[in-house]
């Protein structure tokens, strides 16, 4: 905006030295001629066209002296667009200019007009230069931003990992003191009221310490329930299932993970179970390289997918105990499991997310 008021400033001054009263016609071509170079130059910015311009408009001063006023429009654009030589150009065809001034004060204010107008362009060249600084910088602090930001996310991820292991760690530990402490001394209760009960004679004792035996059994099925649900919620599928990717050494395994952290009990044995009967089918009958497994969760399923790049599966006409174990437990959940042996051995299983889960 700035080099749009220095343009119209210098065009102001400039108009001093038309002489209107031989020919108002030239002095206003000479005036358009000098605002249309400024104007395309300003735009275009094409080296050729720039140059073009100059020599055409150098030749016209000398045909017609009214153009000899806008010489220091010229200068500034020359000087904005860092040529030299075009800057020297247009300082030696004003210095022709100045011989032909009748006043001094005529000759004194061109001289001083083509200062003004290097001064205004390296202040319009330093903002310019100021200007894309700050663009750069402001680029570089929203990527730095962006980047902080994504890191800040992946260590809020990180720690809800690591809360969540935790928890479960911590699970599996309660679990493990219940069944230990709590549950052996509640069998040891029952064996003992057992006992107890066979060599009582009293009818009326034997009442009471069936019913005390009744109670310990229900406390004892209790705690067995809650132990076994504190263990089930203490699996952590995705550490499972990364344990045995990094144990089978058949061949590579790339493993794409994107469920989320709470996932059913039943699905998560289901799961485990297939990528376990896979394992073991490949290193039996196939002679694959590579294996990819997929794990992914959508809004009304989960799914997932087993498939290597071998050519000596298992067909699926020669089902074995293992493959019709699979199809039982997806079936038991509601799911879908298509087994193909085509291009390599492939399993495809979808499982209907209940509607406590969506």
């Amino acid at each position: 905006m700035n080099s749009i008021y220095d343009r119209l400033l210098i065009l102001i001054c400039c108009s001093f030295f038309l002489d209107i009263n031989t020919n108002i016609k030239y002095a206003v071509i000479a005036l358009l001629v000098a605002m249309a170079i400024s104007e395309f130059n300003y735009v275009m910015e094409k080296e050729l066209f720039l140059y073009g311009s100059y020599i055409c408009y150098f030749l016209l001063c000398f045909f017609m002296p009214q153009f000899f006023a806008f010489l220091p429009l010229l200068l500034y654009e020359a000087v904005c667009f860092r040529k030299k030589t075009l800057s020297i150009a247009v300082v030696f065809t004003a210095g022709y200019q100045l011989v032909q001034f009748d006043s001094t004060f005529k000759c004194l204010f061109f001289i001083m007009l083509h200062i003004i107008s290097v001064t205004f362009a390296v202040r319009t060249m330093k903002q310019s230069q100021l200007k894309a600084q700050l663009f750069k910088l402001q680029d570089t602090t929203k990527e730095s931003n962006m980047e902080l930001e994504a890191r800040n996310q992946e260590l809020i991820r990180q720690q809800d990992t690591e809360i969540y292991l935790a928890t479960l760690k911590e699970r599996n530990r309660i679990a493990r003191e219940i069944h230990d402490n709590v549950g052996h001394m509640l069998s040891r209760s029952i064996l003992i009221v057992g006992a107890a009960i066979a060599v009582n004679k009293n009818e009326e004792s034997n009442e009471l310490l069936c019913g005390l035996k009744d109670t310990l059994s229900d406390a004892m099925n209790s705690i067995r329930l809650s132990v076994h649900d504190l263990h089930d919620g203490a699996i952590d599928l995705r550490t499972s299932v990364e344990q045995l990717v990094n144990d089978f050494s058949f061949c590579k395994v790339e493993l794409d993970y994107d469920m989320g952290n709470v996932v059913n009990r039943n699905v998560k044995y289901c799961f485990l179970t297939i990528l376990k009967e896979s394992f073991s089918n490949m290193i039996k009958h196939s002679n694959a390289t590579k294996v990819e497994v997929l794990l992914r969760e959508h809004p009304g399923m989960y799914q997932l997918l087993i498939k290597d790049n071998g050519t000596g599966g298992k067909k699926t006409s020669e089902e074995g105990i293992g493959l019709m174990n699979m199809k039982d437990r997806v079936n038991a959940l509601g799911g879908n499991i298509t087994i193909t042996s085509e291009k390599g051995f492939r399993i495809f299983v979808m499982i209907p997310k209940t509607q406590e889960e969506k």
